[in-house]
């Protein structure tokens, strides 16, 4: 009986302590519009004041959090490093929001990690990606365990992932720069930014020489940041839209006919961006060229396969077609031309 009357007395105890700490709606909405004043003019030292004060009001707390999500802050590792910002994401990581969200987070499923514990999560993901490449800075690298941690909770928000998919979506379909967040995380940074310095024409070479080592073909750059971003992208998004499947179908095509007639190399629906891509060497023996495009179809099957659910093709195609060359080799004064299936994907 006594424990469970001391029970309901610490949970009395407790709301009381809640309520007390816990502005009405005139005073929530004032402190609002104050926060989002001072986010809008830089003025970040002002709301970790705030925060120092109000760090027991789970209100204000969240209320902030949804301006600084609003401002995004934490765009890139140079932003993370602001001395004002780190002030101003240390004072929310010592919320009683935020440290219940840590007490919570080994019990709570990983998509419920809260707004406040996200914020935080990406502020660490940035400021280790500053520190790493700028150890000069003087600034205390974030824990090894805190950044792991930070990328587990990043990849269970459905916001932070959504957002990662749309720049990938954009910079695969038109080209558009994809979030730092997004480059970062799935390790298209330096490419990126190597890529766009040698895409301008103005550069020193010998400086990026020291800086990145031998510099790689342009060609092979672009390749290389295009299925990096389709990896991640497909990582994202069990099946993508239909433009993206479009697009990879017109280059499954494309090998298929390749592998009908190795001749097609020097077609004009062939170019080099396709042939980097899929590690098509134009120069190298019909032989070994053969197998290139074999192995790259049957890669591009395989992900099709499982982005929509469809069957396999690659083993009909390559257990029936006869390439011009083979065919002529057994002696048929005029081969059949032998037309690619075209099969569309249903989706």
């Amino acid at each position: 009986m006594n424990t469970e009357l001391n029970h309901k007395a610490g949970l009395e105890s407790e709301a009381f302590r809640h309520m007390a700490h816990e502005p009405g709606y005139r005073k929530l909405n004032a402190l609002s519009e104050q926060a989002e004043d001072m986010l809008h003019k830089g003025n970040y030292n002002g709301v970790s004041r705030m925060l120092r004060i109000y760090h027991e009001s789970e209100t204000v707390v969240a209320e902030i959090a949804r301006l600084i999500q609003k401002s995004d802050l934490c765009r890139t590792p140079r932003q993370a490093a602001e001395s004002d910002v780190r002030e101003l994401y240390g004072r929310l990581a010592e919320t009683r929001l935020a440290e219940q969200g840590r007490k919570g987070q080994a019990e709570m499923a990983p998509e419920q990690a809260d707004r406040v514990n996200v914020l935080i999560a990406m502020h660490t993901f940035m400021l280790s990606h500053h520190v790493q490449r700028h150890p000069e800075c003087g600034i205390v690298p974030p824990d090894n365990n805190d950044v792991k941690e930070a990328v587990r909770v990043l990849d269970a928000d459905t916001r932070a992932s959504e957002r990662a998919f749309s720049g990938l979506y954009h910079f695969l379909m038109e080209g558009s720069q994809p979030s730092m967040y997004a480059l970062l995380r799935y390790d298209m940074a330096d490419d990126y930014r190597l890529h766009n310095l040698l895409d301008s024409g103005f550069v020193d070479s010998a400086a990026l020489e020291r800086e990145y080592g031998k510099l790689p073909d342009f060609l092979e750059l672009d390749a290389r940041l295009t299925r990096k971003a389709e990896k991640a992208l497909e990582s994202l998004c069990k099946c993508p839209p239909v433009p993206y499947l479009e697009k990879l179908n017109e280059e499954l095509e494309k090998l298929e006919r390749l592998a009908h007639s190795p001749d097609n190399i020097d077609a004009p629906f062939i170019n080099r961006d396709f042939l980097a891509k899929y590690g098509i060497d134009r120069s190298s023996p019909v032989e070994e060229r053969t197998r290139q495009v074999e192995t790259a179809y049957r890669k591009l099957d395989a992900r099709f396969v499982r982005m929509t659910g469809r069957r396999p093709y690659a083993d009909d195609l390559f257990g029936t077609v006869k390439p011009k060359a083979e065919i002529k080799e057994a002696g048929t004064d005029k081969p059949e031309r032998q037309k690619p299936k075209g099969r569309r994907m249903g989706f």
